[in-house]
Formats: C-alpha cells, sequence, structure tokens
C-alpha cells in the first residue's frame, strides 16, 4: 500500500535492484501529465512517465493495475504494466507483507 500511496500522492517512486560488481539497476516511475505512457532507460535507469488522468484514485479503488503499449522505434510494442502487490494465499518464511493489500482470493478460499 505505501508504495501505491506515495506513487499518487507525491507522483513518484523509485526502487534499486543491485547485481553482481555492486552494479544497480534503478526503475523510477513518475505520475505525469501525459496523454500516453513514456519509458526510457539512460545510464541504468529505467524511467516510466505514466498518465496521471489513468492514475487518479488507484490507492482507494479496486483496480488491480494497468497496463499499456508504448511503440519502439522498430515498429515493436513494449507493454509496461504496474500491479498492487497482494498478500500471499500461504504462509512464506521470511516475507514481512504487513504493508501489502490484502488479497482479494483471501474471502473466497
Amino acid at each position: 500500500m505505501p508504495e501505491v500511496d506515495q506513487l499518487i500522492q507525491s507522483g513518484e517512486i523509485s526502487s534499486q535492484t543491485m547485481f553482481p560488481s555492486l552494479r544497480a539497476l534503478k526503475t523510477l516511475i513518475r505520475v505525469r501529465e501525459l496523454d500516453q505512457a513514456e519509458i526510457s532507460i539512460i545510464n541504468n535507469v529505467i524511467e516510466a512517465g505514466l498518465p496521471k488522468s489513468q492514475l487518479a484514485g488507484w490507492h482507494e479503488n479496486d483496480q488491480v493495475g494497468y497496463s499499456w503499449q508504448i511503440s519502439l522505434d522498430n515498429g515493436e510494442q513494449l507493454v509496461f504494466t504496474i500491479e498492487k502487490d497482494f498478500k500471499c494465499l500461504t504462509d512464506r518464511p521470511g516475507e514481512d507483507e504487513t504493508s501489502l493489500f490484502p488479497n482479494p482470493s483471501e474471502s473466497h478460499g
């Protein structure tokens, strides 16, 4: 929940994945006044700009996620998807799920 709240309220979230040799790949997602989603990768940073109008209220509604098709220079399409992170239905030792959304399938089990 905190990541979705942060994205909607502040307009930005980021994360970093470390690789061997202490090289990092950073992901930066920004909500902006755009008609279409944008994405780029520069200096080990993947930056996505997402349309503010489409994400309004996402932290408060039941919408699981959003997906955009982004045209690439070679004519192909990149599908970019963001989704809410739900609690697992089975215990996973070592997982901290305190800030995750309740799993919608929990009441159907």
